[in-house]
């Protein structure tokens, strides 16, 4: 359901998981009994998050308005979870 989520095979979801689980020394997501729980050390990256993208989305708004070519670069392990939510907009603002 995830990586249909972030258009991701679910193969590239769990290779991505095990990547970000070696980055951070920490399991993420364990398994409770509703299914995946993110751990405490998920939660504290999850509230880090929401200014990130905040401020990814308003260079992207930006970048709509002008036609000029912007570079982007970030450490694979934070374009797993930066970019999935990006996609979209640089697709609609910035083709």
């Amino acid at each position: 359901h995830a990586a249909r989520h972030v258009r991701l095979s679910q193969p590239s979801m769990s290779r991505a998981l095990t990547r970000l689980r070696g980055i951070f020394n920490d399991d993420l997501l364990v398994r409770g009994s509703s299914g995946l729980v993110p751990t405490p050390q998920a939660e504290r990256l999850a509230q880090m998050l929401p200014p990130v993208l905040d401020a990814l989305r308003g260079m992207v708004n930006r970048q709509g308005e002008r036609r000029s070519k912007t570079i982007m670069a970030i450490p694979d392990h934070q374009a797993l979870i930066l970019l999935p939510p990006l996609l979209p907009l640089l697709r609609e603002h910035a083709p």
